[in-house]
């Protein structure tokens, strides 16, 4: 545990890189389907040398048993679909500070929207699953043969059968 992003200690959970994840069981609510509207939202902190899975329902691409990932590469967030193609949001992320995330996901029309510190970033379309499988949806990792563990910290998911309107995604950013 650490501060969270108000300087309250042991209110964030802190991963190292190495082995540290919060394995949140299979239910298929946290995925995307064919007709599910979804929002994430999850507060992190990177450190300079993190490039690791934030969040995942995801089997180390094994399309058949995957649904999605958030990975933050340097900068750069990614989203993943079932491992055939992914959206780079266009917002960087900033490493030794706090940043709010907000994925949005549309079945109805196959959109996925990113969100960082409140302003929108790229969109596009995923290949996923339209069943979700049993895959666990995991924090801090992605799980497979080699998995990719997060370093840094992350704070307040929270999921959404929704999506997020652009008001309601910068209030969260600024609180």
């Amino acid at each position: 545990m650490t501060s969270n992003r108000f300087g309250k200690s042991k209110s964030a959970y802190a991963f190292d890189g190495i082995s540290n994840f919060i394995g949140c069981g299979t239910n298929s609510i946290l995925g995307f389907s064919n007709s599910s509207q979804l929002s994430i939202s999850v507060w992190v902190y990177p450190i300079p040398t993190s490039n690791g899975a934030v969040l995942s329902k995801y089997l180390n691409l094994d399309a058949g048993s995957s649904n999605y990932f958030l990975i933050v590469y340097g900068p750069d967030l990614i989203i993943a679909g079932n491992g055939t193609n992914s959206v780079t949001s266009t917002n960087s992320i900033i490493t030794n500070k706090w940043n709010h995330i907000v994925i949005t996901f549309d079945a109805s029309h196959n959109i996925i929207r990113s969100y960082i510190n409140g302003v929108a970033g790229n969109s596009g379309s995923l290949n996923f699953n339209t069943s979700i499988p049993a895959t666990p949806f995991d924090i801090g990792r992605v799980e497979g043969p080699i998995p990719d563990y997060y370093a840094g910290s992350i704070d307040d998911v929270r999921v959404y059968n929704r999506i997020l309107t652009s008001s309601e995604i910068t209030y969260l950013a600024a609180h």
